[in-house]
């Protein structure tokens, strides 16, 4: 049953106002874990149908529209205890927000994403030989709502987003990860530069690796004596520095460090 339909029929049923909120989803994982991956598709529609029956206020969701869906918030209205609720009256107004996709996200773009993952990993492991694993996932999601009212004030909206992680784990364990994220489609994920990724990941992994090797406290550690305060001081320092380094690609808080 249509949206502008239900609205009509509770109308025609007696109450005062009526409005209903379609919601509807699709939405794109796909997993890639050393060259394998795993992608999983989904997509749903929800109503919720909202109505002022008597003075009372009911509000229903439903996988569907119909007559059981109407009965089922007059029922809800009649047993509220809260009644003579009145509305202002409204002008009929339309408006709506919509954020474009160049290229639909959910739609028939899974081998681009998977080409996009493996060109990462494969010019990961060229430059990190002491990669061990690289995964990445990205989400899409695409939202549409749109609301028809019995009192002609309607609004929708259309909201794509795309999400991506990508995370390097070495051989000695250590981990480095990034994000992207932005409002589009598949073209969000196109204007990152794969190699951008790999310098972030790489060096981050490199931070993370040297201020292990400083820390008195990780086993493998250069420093095997009990230092002074005054030097360990120092040596903190130095792990603090490099680990903040680890932690902040884009900001580059500290340079030096390059020959310890």
């Amino acid at each position: 049953m249509r949206v502008g339909r239900i609205i009509d029929l509770c109308i025609n049923r007696g109450v005062e106002y009526a409005d209903c909120t379609s919601i509807t989803y699709k939405r794109l994982k796909v997993d890639y874990i050393n060259g394998q991956s795993v992608v999983s598709q989904n997509s749903g529609d929800i109503y919720i149908l909202k109505v002022l029956s008597r003075g009372s206020w009911s509000v229903g969701a439903f996988t569907k529209l119909s007559d059981e869906a109407i009965t089922y918030v007059l029922k809800k209205a009649a047993a509220n205890t809260v009644k003579n609720i009145k509305l202002a009256q409204r002008r009929p107004a339309q408006g709506g927000y919509v954020i474009g996709q160049k290229k639909e996200i959910c739609e028939g773009c899974v081998p681009d994403v998977v080409d996009f993952l493996k060109s990462v990993e494969t010019s990961l492991r060229e430059q990190c030989e002491n990669l061990q694993s690289f995964e990445g996932v990205v989400e899409g999601l695409v939202k549409t709502r749109a609301m028809i009212s019995s009192d002609g004030v309607n609004a929708y909206e259309v909201k794509p987003l795309v999400v991506g992680c990508f995370i390097a784990r070495a051989k000695s364990s250590e981990v480095a990860t990034t994000e992207v994220f932005g409002s589009g489609g598949l073209e969000v994920l196109e204007k990152v530069s794969p190699q951008e990724l790999i310098e972030e990941l790489a060096y981050k992994l490199d931070a993370t690796l040297k201020s292990k090797a400083l820390n008195p406290y990780y086993r493998g550690s250069r420093f095997e004596v009990v230092l002074s305060p005054k030097a360990a001081s120092h040596v903190m320092q130095v792990i603090v520095e490099e680990f903040l380094n680890a932690r902040s690609w884009r900001w580059h808080l500290k340079d030096g460090y390059s020959n310890l």
